[in-house]
């Protein structure tokens, strides 16, 4: 017996479900970035003064969160999704890999 959800591989009902509850229903965000930034995986440059290295992930904000979300975004780039196409398009362009996942992450 089938309950009439689509499945999908990548972004589906427990990654929204878990997505739901660690934000609060997304009670207090109003933007993309700011739910981006409290899940940490938001770009954090390494810069002072003349220095300027390569950034990484800020890595400040819920780590089950972020967890949820990095993972379903590897699992979206295995599949024929929109998301794979982003994934792809990113490494056509010379991205490495982690930072094309952590890109489809952030989207």
């Amino acid at each position: 017996m089938t309950s009439g959800v689509v499945a999908r591989t990548g972004f589906g009902f427990l990654v929204s479900l878990s997505i739901l509850v660690e934000t609060a229903a997304l009670s207090t965000m109003d933007t993309s970035r700011q739910l981006a930034a409290y899940a940490g995986v938001s770009p954090s440059p390494h810069q002072s003064g003349s220095l300027n290295r390569r950034g990484r992930i800020s890595k400040i904000g819920n780590p089950r969160l972020r967890r949820v979300v990095y993972l379903a975004a590897v699992a979206a780039t295995r599949t024929k999704t929109k998301e794979k196409a982003f994934y792809q398009r990113l490494r056509e362009q010379g991205k490495p890999g982690k930072v094309a996942v952590t890109a489809l992450a952030r989207k």
